[in-house]
């Protein structure tokens, strides 16, 4: 009879445990689940491309500012005139995708990055006239930039109007309200177009990765595969925007069906405004290697979270029509475009520890300068190894972190870690062939 108890008892312990053991497995699959669902809502994973859904309540008060700088384009006498056809799909797309946040916002929930998109245009103020009106139905607000590389550089850029990155910055920021601290700033080159989902997954993104700071590298559409948008104002009918508005379309499927190419270049950035204040762009200007690469680095060190994605790590993100060159293929020198700089500006060249290649012309030559002005000290003030670009008050952050990516030379000149395309001994090498 004891036995007998004994192993009664037993079968009932072992019932229960097999019990527990269902109860926790169920728990752990429906936690696997609900991952993976929510999961397909951040950049940096592959995507359901039919997936619209957000999850919970809206998130009150955190701003998204989407600033662009579209210019006058030279020479342009298409229907699209004074933006370029490329430009005016820029400015399509992104009120697309602002529409789409907007009726999907209502759904999101307190893990919403943000609720709210506001596209800034920056524009040269002597291009303000002409571009308003054309501008006004896209942009929330339309700044002026106070310079350009003509008016900075009269002797060695003066055919040019470059904008400067740093004045793009600040008008992207002043258009937060007032002692507003929490906000984020994105930043894309005028010709960039995004897709219909875009803000609503980066919105996702930054709630659940607790990211600072997400650069996004394009996708690169064949023109081939789209129809030509100046030929399809000749109907008579069509409008430069629903001409664009057709392109847009037609990007998306062949987005979908994975028809497109893969681009290594820089032309997106998200910023959380703390982040912003922490760097000083200096006097980098756009349109020229090297400002993207040196903001990729500079948020490796500076922004918590920070994370570069690739062409094929969103379900659609960002795209460009056309691929507009890689500039690394560049290894001709022109000799007489380096004379046109003294021996003094161009020692500054050996601190640009992320130039890969001998600048060809003066235009990049003058970024890259302007790049090796930016990762050398500021002042005696400063820590001999915090460069120029870390803003008063954040050489802690800097410090924390730069060891992981650069090594410096006894002259203490900057080398980065993981992109050795050159080092300052070749960089000064250069200085002496062609200075």
């Amino acid at each position: 009879r004891l036995r007998l108890r004994l192993r009664l008892r037993l079968l009932r312990l072992i019932k229960r445990l097999i019990g527990c053991a269902v109860l926790a497995f169920s728990i752990a699959l429906i936690y696997l689940q609900t991952t993976i669902i929510l999961s397909a809502t951040s950049f940096g994973s592959e995507h359901d491309r039919n997936s619209r859904r957000s999850y919970g309540r809206k998130r009150q008060g955190r701003r998204l500012i989407h600033v662009v700088s579209p210019f006058v384009t030279k020479n342009d006498t298409s229907l699209f005139a004074p933006l370029s056809d490329e430009q005016f799909a820029m400015l399509v797309s992104i009120k697309n995708a602002q529409e789409e946040f907007s009726n999907n916002t209502t759904m999101t929930s307190t893990t919403s990055g943000f609720d709210s998109v506001l596209l800034a245009c920056a524009v040269l103020s002597d291009e303000y006239d002409t571009l308003h009106d054309i501008l006004a139905p896209y942009c929330q607000r339309i700044n002026t930039l106070p310079r350009h590389t003509g008016t900075e550089y009269p002797k060695l850029l003066p055919d040019t109007k470059l904008s400067f990155l740093q004045d793009i910055v600040d008008a992207g920021t002043s258009c937060a309200e007032h002692n507003d601290e929490d906000f984020y700033l994105m930043l894309t080159n005028a010709d960039i177009c995004l897709t219909s989902n875009f803000y609503t997954e980066l919105s996702h993104d930054f709630a659940r990765r607790k990211r600072k700071a997400l650069s996004i590298n394009r996708k690169v559409l064949s023109k081939s595969n789209l129809l030509d948008m100046s030929s399809s104002l000749n109907d008579g009918q069509s409008t430069p925007h629903s001409a664009a508005m057709e392109i847009w379309q037609q990007a998306h499927v062949l987005i979908d069906e994975d028809k497109y190419s893969s681009h290594p270049g820089y032309d997106c950035f998200i910023m959380h405004a703390s982040v912003v204040r922490s760097l000083n762009f200096g006097k980098q200007f756009v349109g020229f290697p090297f400002w993207g690469t040196n903001i990729d680095f500079a948020l490796h060190i500076m922004a918590d979270g920070y994370k570069n994605v690739k062409s094929k790590g969103t379900s659609r993100g960002t795209y460009h029509v056309g691929n507009d060159g890689d500039w690394s293929t560049s290894n001709t020198v022109d000799v007489m475009e380096w004379k046109k700089f003294s021996k003094e500006e161009l020692q500054y060249l050996a601190w640009c520890p992320i130039v890969g290649f001998p600048p060809k012309e003066r235009i990049t030559l003058q970024n890259a300068i302007n790049c090796g002005k930016w990762f050398r000290p500021a002042s005696n003030d400063k820590s001999p190894m915090v460069p120029a670009f870390v803003n008063d008050g954040y050489d802690t952050v800097y410090l924390k972190k730069f060891a992981k990516h650069l090594n410096f030379t006894s002259e203490g000149l900057p080398e980065v870690r993981w992109k050795r395309k050159s080092n300052p001994k070749l960089r000064q090498q250069w200085i002496q062939k062609w200075g």
